[in-house]
């Protein structure tokens, strides 16, 4: 798409918080919606109602391990279970941002503490009933650092959790927490009475979740599919589909055949070397729409900052000079990314925009390196297989860090021995994309007390950094919390322990036959969606 045409597609859907189409060009191809920074609403027609039943097929390219968001950190697992099948105390809307009630029907907030009044008659799948015991469970599962929840840093503020009768928690508050409600939108309640006694990682109720919400848990067969239904006794506005399939397909061209023939509904990314442009002109796909959208999330690379020299700022910076970040959106994303220089969503109060990303600059990166006094640097990359936009970050930076004579050696390991390496600081370097939250909280990712219970996998120290976000975890001023976010950005940007590469563009394709189903920037929800029934 030409720089203008996206511009002027941005400008309206900020204003008017409406897609920007193209239509098909003559000879056939799908309607193109670019969205804007909040995502596409989905679209309704008064002209046609939605109508009642039949079944949605999702392409997922990764089979997630378990469907425990809490304790697993997984795209496809939180996409498939969080609000669909399993509920949050409150909702965050993914396009504006505001937080309302879910399961809390209403809350107060007198000083320090959050009184949450839960909605009556609300059922488990499993004909349970849903009660404060059950959030208390699980808000204490989410404090427990050897669970490793991602909002558990969120949450550090209750100092202690009341059940005073089964429509009542009182969360005390040990100090200021700008982050809490936002935190309590995104955990997914767990049934006590599934999990008592039992390990969250390898209960039955993580691979077959029971919930409470929209959509119910029917089976999981490895390597296939997983499929929801309607919950027709659900609390709330019942669902228009009877069932969606989950299909497991990771091969992602022969998903791209299979969607083509009909056999899936919707494919969230294009496969790799499957341009734009290509699906822009395919004349079998005419009628279908195809979203281009940015989800709340950065691609990275990771330098194990435990590990001379690499605990050298300078030699991070030398390493991010010598990494050509054009060159490999262009090659990674087909041009569909932009650069990023910090850990907060572009366009928020939080992300400081005048700050210029590190250049690409091999003659800059050697004085760095000779300044440190680096003569040799022989470095290991981790990446796990089946990943070609990683595998093409690491061929790139084979060739860029030649330039400097830095030696860098790939190796290929499984996902599970990748994330072990990293929590234990057993790598070098890699390469991960973190998904965001509107109000982003980094303490988790760059705070050094988490370098062995957190998400720091680099085992980053900086007293700056560390200073900042105690600042700013106790903030509930959003101007000045917002300040506070900036200074950090500034000075992650300084320390680099990572090198921040670019928030991707997914190209997300949608059949003719579904209708309100647009991405957010959280992904999708399907509790409005509906399909056309199947043609004779």
């Amino acid at each position: 798409m030409r720089p203008l045409a996206r511009l002027i597609c941005l400008t309206l859907l900020a204003v008017a918080l409406s897609g920007c189409k193209h239509p098909p060009k003559p000879g056939g191809g799908p309607t193109v919606v670019v969205c804007g920074e909040r995502g596409c609403p989905a679209e309704s027609s008064p002209e046609t109602p939605p109508r009642d039943g039949g079944t949605l097929v999702v392409h997922v390219e990764a089979e997630p391990a378990i469907l425990c968001d809490l304790v697993e950190h997984d795209a496809w697992s939180r996409w498939i279970v969080e609000n669909q099948v399993a509920e949050t105390l409150l909702y965050q809307d993914p396009w504006s941002g505001a937080i309302g009630p879910r399961l809390a029907k209403s809350w107060e907030l007198p000083a320090g503490r959050l009184i949450l009044h839960l909605r009556p008659g609300v059922k488990w799948h499993d004909g349970q009933p849903f009660t404060s015991a059950d959030v208390a469970f699980t808000l204490g599962r989410a404090q427990d650092p050897k669970v490793g929840a991602d909002q558990r840093a969120d949450l550090e503020p209750i100092a202690k959790i009341e059940t005073p009768d089964p429509l009542t928690v009182v969360l005390t508050l040990g100090r200021p927490a700008p982050y809490l409600k936002q935190a309590l939108a995104h955990i997914s309640m767990l049934p006590e009475h599934a999990y008592r006694g039992l390990a969250l990682r390898t209960a039955p109720a993580s691979r077959a979740p029971i919930g409470t919400g929209p959509f119910s848990f029917v089976e999981w067969k490895p390597g296939e599919r997983i499929v929801i239904a309607r919950n027709d006794a659900y609390w709330g506005p019942r669902p228009h589909l009877d069932k969606i399939v989950f299909q497991i397909v990771r091969d992602k061209e022969v998903a791209y055949r299979l969607y083509r023939r009909g056999q899936l509904d919707v494919m969230r990314r294009l496969p790799p070397g499957r341009t734009v442009d290509e699906a822009r002109r395919d004349p079998s796909l005419t009628g279908h729409r195809l979203f281009l959208w940015t989800p709340r999330a950065y691609f990275f690379i990771v330098w194990n900052t435990r590990k001379p020299p690499l605990d050298d700022a300078r030699v991070r910076r030398a390493l991010t000079e010598l990494t050509d970040k054009r060159r490999f959106i262009q090659i990674g994303f087909d041009g569909h990314a932009r650069p990023i220089t910090g850990p907060y969503v572009p366009g928020t109060a939080s992300y400081d925009s005048s700050i210029a990303p590190w250049p690409y600059d091999p003659n800059d990166a050697k004085r760095l390196l000779a300044e440190a006094g680096v003569k040799k640097l022989e470095l290991t990359f981790l990446l796990t297989a089946g990943s070609r936009t990683v595998e093409q970050l690491a061929t790139l930076l084979k060739e860029d860090f030649a330039r400097a004579g830095v030696t860098l050696d790939v190796a290929t390991v499984d996902w599970a021995v990748l994330l072990d390496r990293l929590r234990h600081h057993a790598f070098d370097a890699s390469a991960l994309q973190w998904t965001l939250s509107l109000e982003q909280d980094n303490y988790d990712m760059f705070d050094s007390t988490e370098a062995d219970r957190g998400q720091n996998y680099g085992g980053f120290h900086s007293g700056a950094a560390d200073a900042l976000m105690d600042q700013i975890r106790v903030t509930v001023d959003d101007t000045a919390r917002h300040g506070l976010e900036r200074q950090l950005h500034r000075v992650l940007h300084d320390e680099q322990p990572y090198t921040f590469l670019s928030s991707p563009e997914v190209a997300t394709l949608e059949a003719p036959r579904v209708h309100d189903l647009a991405p957010s920037m959280d992904g999708f929800s399907f509790a409005q969606a509906w399909v056309d029934p199947p043609k004779k």
